[in-house]
């Protein structure tokens, strides 16, 4: 009959562990993949940012050679009103002449020609210079919109570093002193959340509980409670690939201790900054 209870006993301490393996992988492997998504997410945030600058770089590159076509082109405009001046004074001046009327009268007419050419190369020039004019102001007012767009992607993907959470450990306990591990809804009598937040992040962390039967555990309900641990000197990865920065984290313990028995299901945590969600878990109790 020991034998009995024993072999019984062991077949339930073997099943528990198999249990505890099976659903730590699970949580694990959604955390990894959480995790990969906010990567792949910040990953682009950093490489439109980069992709912004480049664009405004190159719009800069563009006024600064159109400011100096626009300079070039008022210099010759400058000549040309200058060579009008004297053609318009010598017409001026043969016109006035009675005499030697039929020899001047070719180089009249030249000139008149001459003045023509020149009416035509400064209306030329004067269309340049006001698609030049033009072409800056199309340029200065890109310029405009991509450093605003370069400055609300560096807003974006700060904040995207900043609203998340890392290193997430949820198990359910029996609440002794030992406080051992237990997935059997009957026997828990704590919840435990653990999980690692950017040492920059100062603004309120709230949570959010979902029972199997739908109902909604709020901050406000007393069984809810969590500290902030000491800043850790671990070294934590930032999320952006490109900017190979280090932060340093914080550790944040949530524990659920209910009044009365829990049921068996699927227990939701979500967890809030903000009124932003920075990371979701799930804990399956039988």
């Amino acid at each position: 009959m020991k034998e009995s209870t024993l072999i019984y006993l062991g077949g339930t301490i073997i099943v528990l562990l198999l249990l505890t393996t099976v659903v730590s992988t699970v949580s694990n492997s959604k955390n990894k993949r959480n995790l990969n998504e906010e990567k792949l997410k910040n990953e682009s945030l950093a490489s439109q940012k980069l992709q912004v600058s480049q664009e405004l770089d190159k719009a800069k590159n563009d006024i600064t050679s159109l400011t100096t076509e626009k300079e070039t082109t008022e210099k010759a405009m400058a000549k040309t009103e200058s060579n009008l001046a004297e053609v318009e004074k010598r017409i001026g001046s043969l016109s006035k002449e009675n005499s030697s009327l039929i020899k001047d009268r070719n180089e009249l007419a030249q000139l008149q020609k001459t003045k023509a050419d020149l009416d035509n190369a400064y209306e030329d020039l004067r269309l340049k210079h006001e698609t030049a004019l033009s072409k800056i102001r199309d340029l200065e007012n890109s310029a405009i919109v991509l450093d605003t767009d370069k400055k609300n992607l560096s807003g974006d993907l700060a904040k995207s570093e900043m609203y998340r959470t890392d290193n997430i450990e949820i198990y359910g306990s029996r609440g002794n002193k030992k406080d051992k591990l237990t997935f059997c809804a009957s026997r828990t009598k704590k919840i435990n959340l653990n999980f690692d937040v950017p040492q920059n992040l100062t603004e309120t962390i709230s949570f959010k509980i979902i029972t199997p039967s739908n109902t909604t555990i709020t901050p406000e309900d007393k069984s809810l409670t969590w500290t902030f641990g000491q800043d850790t000197q671990n070294l934590t990865a930032s999320l952006s690939s490109l900017t190979g920065e280090f932060d340093l984290s914080r550790k944040v313990v949530l524990t659920y201790t209910p009044k009365e028995k829990l049921k068996g299901g699927e227990y939701k945590i979500q967890i809030l900054s903000n009124d932003k969600n920075i990371g979701n878990c799930r804990l399956l109790l039988k």
